[in-house]
């Protein structure tokens, strides 16, 4: 097993692309991010050979990233290769949801055991406004075929944006008490493009529950699956709420909604973080945060066998820090398309 800062690893996240079909405020600039070269990102069997390297280094649980994983062709079979390693426990995927009515369905049949759905708001505008013109009513007919190819639950991750979202907590609320939805609120970080915003633009974690609790009983909640940092939740509303309607999907919950709150700014979590994150172009960081890291690709390409790969990794993992410097301002330039977050 590998060990970092006496945290035990067992999960990596897998960028497989640094495009996207949308521009979000806080991950990309308006005019998108130069995308790189084919040859400079790790194809699937590069991708497959580190997986089986960290396997063998006790990580069982893997995530698949981006920018928008759905958008690189041949990804439902990597993903069903990649779920057959033997050794492996999980295989989850994160997506803005808009290629799902097409790939909900042969994801689910190729092993993927759980889905994130990214959206940060649930109103068309203000959607159209945080994604530099995305479509809401795209992504909401993407998480509905989700839960109707049996995904449960159906993670949808809002990241809390100051000024455009904050007023939204309580519907999207609303959403995961009407549906077998868990939504994690997540405070916007300082990385990437968001580095130099304004404060108003950052809600801390706290605040956004406190006011839930005026609005409802709010109390602890354990056992929801997945490998994340988030705390959770069941939020019953005192006076509930009309939630949206998802296309297709019966609204069959009883209006009690299971959030998740990740606070890594206002509440730290890193002595708890089991991860690591490998970029599309075969970087090996330990921390999301920090530019440490180690070059998988350049070893990969020189013939590096699978004794070498499992020393990179783990002098990759023994660069995890006790603590990110994220509360100090200094978040890493480099966008969130090109992390995987």
């Amino acid at each position: 097993m590998v060990v970092a800062a006496d945290r035990m690893i067992n999960y990596l996240r897998i960028s497989i692309t640094d495009r996207c079909n949308l521009r979000c405020l806080y991950c990309m600039a308006e005019e998108g991010v130069p995308v790189q070269d084919h040859r400079q990102i790790l194809t699937y069997e590069e991708i497959l050979t580190v997986a089986r390297t960290a396997v063998g280094l006790g990580v069982d649980r893997f995530r698949v990233t981006g920018g928008e994983p759905l958008v690189r062709k041949g990804v439902v079979d990597f993903v069903g290769r990649l779920a057959a390693l033997e050794g492996v426990r999980e295989v989850a995927l994160t997506t803005n949801g808009l290629l799902l009515p097409a790939l909900a369905g042969p994801l689910r049949a190729a092993g993927l055991a759980r889905l994130n759905v990214s959206l940060d708001s649930l109103r068309p505008r203000t959607y159209r406004r945080v994604t530099r013109g995305g479509s809401l009513e795209a992504a909401l007919r993407g998480l509905a075929t989700a839960l109707a190819e049996g995904f449960s639950p159906v993670k949808v991750n809002v990241v809390l944006l100051g000024g455009l979202n904050g007023g939204e907590v309580e519907t999207f609320a609303a959403l995961a008490g009407a549906y077998p939805l868990v939504v994690r609120f997540i405070e916007l970080m300082p990385l990437g493009e968001s580095h130099r915003w304004p404060r108003y633009r950052f809600l801390p974690g706290p605040a956004v529950m406190a006011r839930l609790a005026q609005g409802g009983r709010l109390e602890p909640v354990a056992g929801i699956p997945g490998n994340g940092p988030a705390a959770y939740y069941r939020w019953s509303p005192h006076r509930p709420a009309e939630p949206p309607r998802l296309p297709g999907v019966e609204a069959t919950g009883n209006g009690v909604a299971t959030l998740g709150m990740i606070s890594p700014l206002s509440r730290p979590f890193c002595s708890g973080c089991n991860r690591l994150r490998l970029t599309a172009d075969g970087k090996l960081h330990a921390c999301l945060a920090t530019e440490a890291g180690v070059d998988l690709r350049r070893a990969l390409r020189e013939g590096a066998g699978e004794r070498d790969l499992g020393e990179l990794i783990r002098q990759a993992a023994a660069m995890k820090p006790e603590i990110h410097s994220l509360g100090s301002g200094c978040g890493r330039r480099r966008r969130m398309s090109e992390l995987g977050g």
